[in-house]
């Protein structure tokens, strides 16, 4: 990075540290939210919930009971289905930049999360999903990644493109 950019960030330190909070605050308020999604479709379908420990980073929420194949799937769908709905309300029905950033926060929160990798709730949807459908379950979960990633792809380029002030 050239001198001359790095001393155009010092002239606008106070636009960096609005986005440092709307990061922070978009990051925080996406795990609360997505575990939220996550108890209203359990508790939706008949099964108790608890929260387990929420960090900035992550959260655990409980369901108590046996839980069928589809409604695991539903639940571990949930939490990044209610962020991209969120995400996507904030920055075409609001006309403030913090808040157009704050929903892109929480369309990469919900995408990364729904990856049917590793102990991400895509990889439950993908487990889930091939206990019902076999192997397109896995295309099913990799559908459903693919679909966040592009509806959460235009609607950041739309905020981008918007320059909403």
């Amino acid at each position: 990075m050239s001198v001359e950019k790095t001393g155009k960030i010092w002239d606008d330190i106070d636009d960096a540290i609005v986005g440092a909070i709307c990061l922070v605050l978009g990051w925080a308020s996406a795990s609360l939210g997505h575990e939220w999604f996550h108890s209203m479709i359990a508790i939706t379908l008949g099964y108790t919930v608890s929260l387990g420990e929420v960090t900035l980073t992550t959260g655990s929420m409980f369901v108590h009971g046996e839980m069928t194949s589809i409604d695991t799937m539903f639940v571990a769908a949930a939490g990044s289905i209610g962020l991209v709905l969120i995400g996507l309300m904030l920055i075409y029905s609001c006309n403030s930049k913090m808040m157009h950033m704050i929903g892109v926060v929480f369309l990469c929160r919900a995408w990364i999360d729904a990856l049917p990798l590793c102990d991400l709730d895509g990889a439950i949807v993908s487990q889930s999903a091939c206990n019902v459908l076999g192997i397109g379950g896995y295309f099913l979960a990799w559908i459903f990644v693919i679909s966040e990633i592009l509806i959460s792809g235009g609607a950041i380029a739309h905020t981008i493109k918007s320059g909403a002030g």
